[in-house]
């Protein structure tokens, strides 16, 4: 699908989201988030999901949705045009049962591209997972700590009425919650001109929380065998 998109629209647009066809996506908190940033710089914006990093050197932003930058989609085309099967973990390749957000994060890992922060000052989820009545419930003091959502978030990223930024972005209509979040309270997640200033641009991992510590590539120590290692940051880092 990306390389198709990289070889017949790619500049027809600036900014290109994937979501799942039931996820709830605000487009005017979207052009908002987006509208600080070039998208001639290869940029992957998302939810962030860590759960995977320590085992595997994998960090990928949520399939819920997620965007690229019309340069990420160019720079990662000619791999995914390479593509050769392959039963081995942790390189890009056209692999049997795949999960499609965690390849493609290796791919774009393999040409130096990684996830970067879309949370805001106090560290609240622009890009959710669940339903907002979900984020809402799942905090950190409850048995769901250990689970994979919370592995290794930041710090400062909470549940509870603090979970989610001003203007969220996209949401899941899914969740094991029976009570949906009352329509008012649903506002004060709408507020656009919280997006005045936009989150500091960095790569997402930077906490120093983090379970392993990490290489100046921001590689765990002794990554799987033919995991890609990006030997240097493009010159705008």
């Amino acid at each position: 699908m990306w390389a198709k998109l990289a070889s017949k629209y790619a500049n027809q647009g600036d900014w290109f989201l994937k979501s799942e066809e039931s996820t709830y996506v605000n487009i005017e908190a979207l052009r908002a988030f987006l509208r600080f940033y070039n998208p001639a710089i290869p940029r992957y914006f998302g939810h962030t999901v860590l759960y995977r990093l320590a085992a595997q050197n994998l960090v990928f932003n949520s399939d819920v949705a997620y965007v690229l930058s019309r340069e990420a989609v160019l720079q990662v085309a000619p791999v995914l045009n390479s593509l050769k099967p392959s039963d081995q973990y942790g390189i890009c390749a056209d692999r049997a049962g795949g999960e499609s957000a965690v390849e493609l994060s290796v791919c774009l890992r393999s040409v130096g591209i990684n996830p970067e922060n879309t949370l805001d000052h106090k560290g609240r989820q622009r890009f959710l997972v669940f339903h907002p009545s979900a984020h809402i419930k799942y905090t950190r003091d409850q048995a769901t700590r250990d689970q994979w959502y919370w592995k290794w978030k930041p710090k400062q990223s909470q549940g509870g009425l603090n979970c989610c930024a001003d203007a969220i972005i996209s949401w899941s209509p899914f969740t094991d919650e029976s009570e949906d979040i009352p329509v008012e309270q649903l506002r004060q997640y709408q507020n656009l001109s919280s997006l005045i200033v936009p989150p500091r641009p960095r790569l997402f991992l930077y906490d120093s929380d983090l379970p392993v510590p990490l290489s100046a590539h921001r590689n765990v120590p002794n990554p799987p065998q033919h995991q890609p290692v990006f030997e240097g940051y493009p010159s705008y880092w």
